[in-house]
């Protein structure tokens, strides 16, 4: 505790002699080097945060702590019951100048001293205490003062690393939530940061708040474990901490992939709390991939010949499905559509296999009537590489598919069909029994547009009125890819009294479309004047804008209609009156919280966007002081 510096008593040493009796731990005690990280609060409220390194002994109930006062050497005695750890008021934590300094807690200035109270986490074996920490002298004259005080197993002082340590320069790709709360709603973002490895230790630099601030953790075989609660930094004299979460606090646990040095976020959630257990910040997700040549590198796609005629068909087969722990729990029913074209009598080539890449394909070898798909052909990346695979009695194999000449159909006879992460090793993300591509299309049901947001325009620039911005894209609502010439969408206006009227097309309100009063507009479709058409770059899709809109509230929904069905999705609205462009700071603090403030979200052109929008969108974070965190997220 620095306090005691502030007041002159700048000799803090041990005086012989004393009177007070100081605790001893019995030799039957079992000492963990810890870390203690606190914050000092001067007379006149300034806070310093410190780390310095300190012991824990444990007997039995007893745990005794040493260097909480005064002088770093002098134990004082707590005693566990259940979670918690009550150290007695004014046991004596050392002396200065020949005068006796003692420990107690106090939960507020105005209050009286009390007993230290420190919650205990086993799993993790971190201390942190709630309340305020003082060392007072006999006449309770307060002589130092700390706060967020935190225990964390591991001799780590951050002023520097060991020298002996060897730092890599890594890149660092976290999905993050908006809260515990809601964990639907994520971005991904890629930053640089550090990983530096000592024998078993293993650092991690700017994984919190503050991209200076290291966290220790003990590498034991392909796990690296890092106690909870270690300091993730300060803003604005509030210190956060940093914690596993898997319905309740835990340490955070990496798997470590020693070839590459990629350390990937186990079965867990990063939360980012401060002192008083508020969440600031959730990582739902986590790889740290090392610079340089360890990085991985994608592999090629497959691309088929320009001259293919890709026909719809329709894959059937059940998805496996297992719990949390990995336990089977039986099959469910897994239909979508997707495309197959023939090269020749020798080669045949299928997209939309997999969801996370509708547009992808993969390719098979014709024998006889077996047809081959090669293992480890890639479908693409997002955390992870996405890579096609069969699976025989657990093994990684070819997927091999009979193909009958008379029906068209491909069956997959005991042979699983797998997404799989890995090109060595079994790790799904999806695994299928009993699939057969089948010719023919299945209805589905859409994946609702996104709006972008309303553009107001003048006179000179297509009307006195606005124009509204939507992306579609071409997938159903569980992301599989859908027949374009099948696709299309509505315009729906909604006016103040509620009322609802699909837009029609006709040749009075919109002469240049030619699309005769309908309602459906094609999924491709411009006139290059009241309907434009944007290609997204990097995404299959179109952003779309509509033109000379003149009613209040407008809304959009996606039309399929394959498969002897008619599908909508759900309508997606935009309130064009009440519609305010987001300002922008993109030089605005970063990693803070989205429930401190208010959050909204924009394209490239600053035009709004939902949350949950694909593509490359800003999400723009307005605190209550004032300031702005903007972060480009590609989803």
């Amino acid at each position: 505790m620095k306090k005691i510096t502030l007041f002159a008593l700048t000799l803090l040493c041990t005086i012989a002699g004393w009177a007070q009796e100081t605790v001893t731990p019995p030799e039957s005690a079992e000492f963990v080097d810890y870390t203690l990280s606190y914050t000092d609060v001067d007379y006149q409220d300034n806070q310093t945060p410190y780390k310095e390194n300190r012991q824990v002994a444990f007997d039995g109930n007893d745990i005794y702590f040493r260097g909480l006062g005064i002088n770093e050497n002098v134990w004082v005695k707590g005693t566990l019951d259940g979670t918690t750890v009550t150290i007695a008021n004014k046991q004596f934590c050392g002396a200065s100048s020949g005068t006796n300094y003692y420990l107690a807690g106090r939960t507020s200035q105005s209050g009286g001293l009390e007993d230290i109270v420190f919650t205990y986490v086993e799993e993790s074996g971190v201390f942190y205490c709630e309340h305020e920490i003082l060392a007072v002298d006999a006449n309770d004259y307060v002589a130092g003062r700390m706060i967020d005080v935190i225990l964390t197993p591991g001799t780590v002082s951050y002023e520097g690393l060991p020298e002996t340590a060897t730092v890599y320069e890594y890149t660092f790709r976290l999905t993050e939530a908006q809260s515990l709360d809601n964990l639907e709603d994520v971005q991904t973002t890629d930053y640089t940061g550090h990983v530096a490895f000592d024998g078993q230790d293993v650092y991690i630099q700017g994984l919190g708040y503050e991209e200076t601030t290291w966290i220790k953790g003990t590498l034991d075989g392909n796990t690296v474990t890092f106690a909870a609660r270690q300091p993730a930094g300060v803003y604005q004299s509030t210190n956060f901490f940093l914690i596993g979460y898997n319905g309740q606090e835990t340490s955070i646990v990496f798997n470590y992939d020693a070839t590459t040095g990629t350390l990937t976020l186990g079965d867990m959630y990063i939360v980012m709390i401060d002192s008083d257990n508020n969440a600031w910040g959730v990582t739902t997700y986590a790889v740290l991939m090392r610079s340089g040549q360890e990085q991985p590198v994608d592999d090629e796609l497959v691309t088929p010949p320009a001259n293919i005629n890709p026909q719809p068909y329709i894959f059937s087969g059940s998805r496996m499905v297992y719990d949390e722990e990995g336990n089977y729990q039986g099959t469910e029913a897994a239909t979508w559509n997707i495309k197959v074209a023939w090269n020749g009598a020798s080669e045949v080539y299928v997209q939309g296999l997999c969801s996370a890449f509708p547009t992808a394909w993969v390719k098979g070898t014709v024998d006889d009537d077996e047809v081959t798909f090669a293992k480890n052909q890639y479908f693409g990346r997002q955390l992870y590489p996405f890579y096609l695979a069969g699976q025989y009695f657990g093994e990684l194999s070819d997927f091999i598919t009979i193909y009958d000449a008379s029906t068209r159909e491909f069956k997959a006879n005991g042979c699983y069909m797998v997404i799989n992460s890995s090109k060595t090793s079994l790790a799904p993300y999806g695994i299928f029994v009993n699939v057969t591509l089948t010719p023919g299309e299945v209805a589905a049901v859409p994946m609702a547009p996104q709006v972008g947001g309303f553009m107001q325009k003048d006179e000179e620039y297509f009307g006195e009125n606005g124009s509204v911005e939507f992306i579609v894209i071409p997938v159903d609502e569980n992301g599989y890819a859908l027949p374009t010439d099948k696709l299309g969408y509505e315009i729906v206006k909604k006016y103040a009294d509620g009322n609802e009227v699909v837009v029609a097309f006709d040749k009075n309100s919109y002469p240049n479309t030619g699309l005769n009063g309908a309602t459906v507009v094609p999924y491709d479709f411009t006139d290059n004047w009241s309907i434009l058409l944007y290609p997204l770059q990097g995404y299959n899709g179109y952003l779309v804008e509509l033109v000379d809109v003149d009613y209040p509230t407008v809304g959009v929904r996606t039309v399929f209609s394959g498969g002897g069905e008619v599908n909508r999705s759900e309508t997606t609205w935009l309130d064009c009156e009440g519609f305010v462009p987001p300002v922008q700071d993109p030089t605005a603090i970063s990693q803070l919280s989205a429930n401190n403030g208010q959050t909204t979200y924009t394209d490239l052109m600053g035009r709004s966007v939902t949350g949950n929008a694909k593509g490359i969108v800003i999400r723009t974070i307005t605190r209550h002081d004032g300031t702005k965190q903007s972060i480009k997220v590609v989803r």
